[in-house]
């Protein structure tokens, strides 16, 4: 793949990953409002995964790992069990540090 392809595939998953954030931070407070709503546990989830599976292609490593730890801790929230104060909390690190490594401003 040529550089000026790979500047622009990468720049397009900053782009979407930017728009990934906005929508996890959203259902990170709807989570928040309604614990037991696991399909939005279950969408934060998926939203980690992918973070987990394409950051390293695109050249940020760090986002892969980090997704990767986030999306391991929404799995170990069983079927009875509610997110506490803590889990959210870390959840919400985690994307501004994802938006960091990005390079989100705002």
């Amino acid at each position: 793949m040529n550089d000026e392809l790979m500047a622009e595939l990468t720049e397009q998953f900053r782009a979407s990953t930017i728009e990934r954030l906005s929508a996890m931070r959203s259902l990170l407070a709807q989570l928040g409002a309604e614990r037991g709503d696991k399909a939005t546990l279950a969408a934060i989830h998926r939203h980690f995964h992918g973070l987990a599976g394409l950051g390293g292609t695109y050249g940020f490593p760090l986002i892969s790992e980090i997704a990767a730890d986030a999306e391991e801790a929404c799995e170990s929230i069983g079927a009875e069990d509610l997110p506490d104060d803590a889990f959210l909390a870390m959840l919400a690190r985690t994307i501004e540090r994802i938006g960091a490594e990005i390079g989100e401003s705002g």
